[in-house]
């Protein structure tokens, strides 16, 4: 089993994973999720796993051996964005690109989802232009923004997603 495959076979077998699934699947999952944890640890396996059970159309969701399931998990669903920081930090305008592309009808789910990997690294003008889109998100989308220290992002930001705090995975849990 390579490294990417052990990542998302932890991600999908833990209690956190399971729940956030499960309310996914039931149309109660939230419009933003606040992963949190150390480098490494695992938060964007868990969002694009998260996105896999949006995207899956599979009857026990998410399968991740559905053609969706694998674009999601190869990084190249056209309905999941996955965005980085701009030479180490986030700036207004890398937000406010992605943010063009919100209103936009999904290509091929009936959702989309914009994993934001450091966001910690936002700067304070960068948070507060997707705060908007945080309070009132459009229909059938969801928001990962992936922080080490959720601390460094503004209370408001903070107030408006459901904190995960990720557990930490052993050595010995992954073979």
């Amino acid at each position: 089993m390579n490294s990417k495959s052990s990542d998302f076979s932890l991600t999908v077998s833990s209690p956190v994973f399971s729940a956030e699934r499960d309310a996914i699947r039931a149309g109660r999952g939230s419009h933003a999720y606040l992963l949190t944890g150390q480098a490494g640890i695992g938060k964007r396996s868990f969002a694009l796993a998260c996105a896999c059970a949006l995207l899956c159309r599979q009857e026990n969701a998410p399968c991740m051996v559905c053609p969706s399931c694998r674009k999601v998990m190869a990084g190249n669903h056209p309905d999941v964005h996955i965005l980085t920081p701009d030479k180490n930090l986030f700036r207004v305008d890398q937000v406010r690109e992605m943010l063009a592309s919100l209103y936009e009808s999904p290509y091929e789910g009936g959702a989309k989802a914009y994993v934001l990997c450091g966001f910690h690294k936002a700067n304070e003008q960068a948070q507060n232009a997707l705060l908007k889109s945080l309070e009132e998100p459009p229909r059938a989308v969801t928001f990962f923004l992936l922080a080490e220290n959720p601390y460094a992002l503004l209370p408001t930001v903070r107030s408006r997603c459901k904190t995960l705090k990720m557990p930490r995975f052993y050595e010995a849990d992954i073979f």
